[in-house]
């Protein structure tokens, strides 16, 4: 047998000790038996059931076959996997009576887990309240904030000494968005945007809630929340027009729920924009001074934020009516996101959209595929938790999770600069990762990449929440102070032992910030 001498003075790069290499899945999207061993029903079952096109039994069965995930997991080096709580198998009508099998089950898992080395970093909340709750107005009715938070409470406490890592809620924006704009969600209504925010709000309120509760409980471990943030460009940048239209957006998805993450309030700028476009759908935002107060309190005690990306948006100004048609199953180019008040969602001429959809991720690069074959084994079995690889640059890293496992993927990054720039003056520090997608018809293939920035330690934080105008309030344009930079050598990172970026591509592009690569999207 040949030995290649470069594998031998160049060994493949290694991830740092303390580095999470992630999987990822939810409750309803893996577990399966969703109307057995004391589950309550959530609003998914019937609607799947109706629509005849997806089930979610038995999904990748890991109600059953769990230990065969997790014992794979260890197999394969993943040491962390991030998973959620099904609400309905703890409180089968989302309060009151609580089904002892479920809770036990949720027992058994993180016992699991642990058996096999593989850290759960646990979300409470993934697109599935309980049905009782959701009939009533789901995250719409105060009711529901604080049925969540008692139930938020109830896992901290039982699962104390299993759990360290928290997420209160997954995606907020996906929830708001495919429920009261596109109306792919249950019960969805299509341009709703006073009760998108309102249900943004509102589900924000809860996460505070959520996170006093377990600072006040003195909880060990961390909490945050997991945020879908997206670039939002104007077609025409110089345009003022689509420039609005950007903004419009931004602030729908972004600076309105990172204002309420981090500083516990809304910037002037940011109401200003979230009340214009909830009068256009002829409605208004509730937001109560006691609110702001539990929010402002809550926002010094967030301990990471975590980021899903999934692509941008180039948006252009539109004056008409609004026309909303999500694709789901027909040809490709036919979906249409024209929304009265904000904008529509175009395709920039000369950047090809990602298959499948309407939206356009500029490309850029990141590890070679020899680091990938490295990092990444082949394997066949689809029900194991997502896999991941990852970069590491100073003062931040970065996982990108992939679709599977295989040495050929494609991943993609936030690159939010106002963000990075507020992580950095937060000390960011490492970062764990996983892949979320929603759950039936709106289950996803697509890749996406997640980070977590952790943030620092409490003691060592500023006890003021932010004051003053959003520093996130505009979309990040293409301007001088950004240049894509085509590479075709290799470039290399100041971290020790991290692995070097190799373009392999010449479409690749890696996105610079002064002298540092601090974000970048890959395509191999």
């Amino acid at each position: 047998m040949s030995v290649n001498p470069a594998s031998v003075t160049n060994p493949p790069a290694q991830f740092p000790e303390d580095f999470v290499f992630g999987g990822a899945t939810a409750a309803y999207q893996v577990e399966g038996e969703t109307r057995t061993h004391g589950k309550g029903k959530v609003a998914w079952d019937d609607f799947l059931e109706a629509q005849g096109r997806f089930s979610p039994d038995p999904a990748s069965d890991f109600y059953n076959q769990y230990p065969v995930d997790l014992e794979l997991c260890e197999e394969f080096g993943i040491n962390g996997i991030r998973l959620s709580i099904a609400w309905s198998r703890i409180f089968p009508n989302g309060t009151g009576e609580i089904n002892p099998e479920g809770v036990q089950f949720y027992h058994d898992l993180f016992a699991e887990c642990h058996k096999h080395h593989v850290e759960p970093f646990v979300t409470l909340h993934h697109f599935d309240t309980p049905l009782p709750l959701f009939e009533k107005g789901d995250f719409l009715n105060r009711e529901t904030i604080d049925a969540f938070v008692d139930f938020a409470t109830f896992c901290f406490k039982e699962y104390a000494d299993q759990v360290t890592y928290w997420f209160t809620f997954n995606e907020i924006w996906a929830d708001a968005s495919n429920t009261y704009i596109e109306g792919t969600f249950p019960g969805g209504v299509k341009a709703h945007l006073a009760e998108a925010f309102q249900c943004e709000h509102n589900m924000m309120l809860a996460h505070a809630k959520a996170v006093l509760a377990f600072h006040n409980g003195g909880f060990k471990g961390k909490i945050g929340v997991i945020q879908s943030l997206e670039f939002k460009y104007p077609l025409n940048e110089n345009d003022p027009a689509d420039i609005k239209a950007a903004n419009n957006e931004h602030v729908l998805q972004n600076q309105f729920l990172l204002d309420a993450t981090f500083r516990g309030d809304y910037a002037p700028d940011t109401l200003e924009c979230a009340n214009r476009l909830a009068a256009v759908s002829g409605g208004t935002i509730e937001i109560l001074d006691e609110d702001l107060e539990i929010m402002r309190e809550a926002a010094l005690y967030n301990d990471y934020l975590g980021v899903n990306n999934y692509q941008c948006r180039f948006l252009k100004a539109y004056d008409g009516e609004n026309d909303l048609h999500h694709n789901g199953t027909g040809e490709k180019g036919t979906g249409r996101w024209r929304v009265k008040g904000i904008g529509e969602h175009v395709n920039k001429p000369g950047i090809p959209p990602p298959t499948g959809t309407g939206s356009s991720i500029p490309r850029a690069c990141s590890i070679c595929s020899s680091t990938l074959s490295s990092a990444i084994p082949t394997i066949s079995r689809s029900s194991l938790p997502k896999t991941a690889w990852a970069t590491r640059i100073p003062t931040k890293t970065a996982l990108w999770t992939t679709s599977r496992a295989s040495t050929t993927s494609s991943s993609t990054c936030v690159g939010c600069s106002r963000l990075w720039r507020w992580a950095s003056t937060w000390a960011a520090t490492s970062c764990g990762a996983c892949r979320t997608s929603s759950p039936g018809p709106m289950a996803t293939t697509s890749v996406t990449a997640s980070f977590t920035l952790t943030l620092k330690p409490r003691s060592a934080r500023p006890r003021q929440a932010p004051t003053g105008t959003s520093t996130w309030r505009r979309p990040v344009v293409w301007t001088s102070g950004w240049r894509g930079c085509p590479l075709t050598q290799p470039v290399p990172i100041s971290q020790p032992g991290a692995a070097r970026h190799t373009a392999r591509r010449p479409r690749s592009f890696c996105f610079w910030a002064g002298r540092e690569p601090f974000v970048s999207i890959c395509n191999i």
